[in-house]
């Protein structure tokens, strides 16, 4: 195999030539916001990967602490959770090549460039003003709405916008949650992207003059695109941030203050005896991709056992970051719609953010209904992530009450 001009040409057993036809769109980025107010500083990170494990974020943020003194707690990493990147986590229970990222591309792009930004936005800081703005976009809907009556679907876009001391626009963030995925059909699934993000930050930046337009993933586990073209998608968004970035704007103002949290979420993992059962169950299925991936997570759980580090517990990390009057909270795994609202009603009277997709993306965090109900987010989404079992039904409530009761 020979790589020549960003071109993949490799040679079979009978020397004939192959070119690839894979393509990239050239805007996979790492983009960082850093805000320091007198001996404080925070650092929100949006990264265009699909997910990544704790280890990556930890070894970022570890980087950074060296290089520039700043604490891990104070680092906030969101995936924009693009399906359209290469792999940059595990996943034991999918096919082979999916196993492990690889570390060529893990470690000398991925972590190196995450860090690159954010160091680079920590060496640029200088005087500015930070505004707060909050509206709506309809571009998700609940996936789940044909079974699920209530279809909820929290539609809240929140825009950061950044400006110098003469109000010139330096940076724009914005957060809204809804999965970068589409068709996976034609050019599309072999084609390297951000996805809808990527269009909305190029739209805000033509716009607008800046280069440092930065997508925050909400809480989308369980929220598709209503269009099934990203680039109408990307557009509409970008509308809405354009719209949000003209009206009715909040000046955010006081002190920066930092904290991270974990809260354990207690699991009952599958017997001994139902993971035999569920791997002869499923053996002898070839071309299933679901037998399959039953039998590599069995076989995942028999290891485990035989090592006996089997987990009783899902460490859920959430991240709050103070800044002036303006709250911003990031929440691990692949929350689910109601979480950003349930987060935001703790404090009905400050401007809260709310993102999902924050510093490891181990598995989804559904509520009660996806369990009880059986779908994806609340079931068989587990055994691709390879996760030892399910939350409890009262997920969303401990989750919620353990936010509450530490009042960050």
């Amino acid at each position: 195999m020979a790589v020549l001009d960003h071109t993949l040409y490799a040679v079979d057993d009978r020397n004939a030539l192959h070119k690839g036809g894979h393509r990239t769109m050239n805007d996979l980025t790492a983009r960082a916001l850093a805000i320091s107010r007198q001996d404080k500083t925070v650092v929100i990170v949006g990264i265009d990967v699909c997910g990544f494990n704790a280890s990556l974020g930890a070894a970022v943020k570890d980087a950074v602490f060296k290089s520039r003194n700043i604490p891990p707690s104070a680092i906030l990493l969101n995936a924009s959770h693009t399906h359209f990147a290469p792999v940059t986590q595990t996943w034991i229970t999918w096919g082979a090549f999916y196993h492990f990222p690889d570390s060529n591309y893990l470690n000398k792009v991925v972590k190196a460039g995450i860090t690159r930004a954010i160091e680079t936005a920590l060496d640029n800081l200088s005087p500015s003003r930070l505004y707060f703005t909050r509206g709506t976009t309809q571009i998700g809907h609940n996936r789940r709405a044909s079974v699920n009556a209530a279809k909820p679907y929290d539609n809240v876009l929140d825009v950061l916008k950044i400006t110098d001391t003469e109000d010139k626009l330096k940076s724009v963030l914005f957060l809204t949650g809804c999965h970068p995925v589409f068709r996976n059909a034609g050019e599309e699934s072999f084609t390297l992207s951000a996805n809808y993000p990527a269009v909305a930050r190029k739209l805000v930046e033509q716009r607008t003059g800046t280069d440092n337009a930065i997508f925050i993933q909400g809480c989308g586990g369980d929220i598709n695109p209503r269009s099934s073209d990203h680039r109408e998608t990307g557009t509409e968004l970008g509308k809405d941030v354009l719209q949000g970035l003209d009206a009715g704007l909040q000046r955010i103002e006081g002190k920066i203050s930092f904290h991270l949290d974990t809260v354990n979420i207690p699991v009952h993992p599958w017997s001994l005896d139902s993971v035999r059962r569920f791997k002869k169950a499923n053996e002898g299925k070839a071309g299933d991709i679901e037998a399959e991936k039953n039998v590599r997570w069995a076989d995942l759980m028999l290891q485990r056992y035989r090592d006996n580090i089997v987990e009783n517990i899902l460490p859920e990390y959430v991240q709050t970051l103070n800044i002036g009057n303006w709250k911003f909270v990031g929440i691990s795994r692949e929350a689910v719609t109601e979480y950003g609202k349930g987060i935001r009603e703790i404090w009905p009277d400050r401007l809260v953010s709310v993102a999902g997709y924050c510093n490891d993306v181990a598995s989804y965090l559904p509520v009660a209904w996806h369990i009880r109900t059986g779908v994806y987010e609340g079931f068989g989404s587990f055994f691709w992530y390879g996760q030892p079992g399910l939350p409890p039904l009262d997920v969303y409530d401990r989750v919620i009450d353990a936010i509450r009761r530490k009042n960050r």
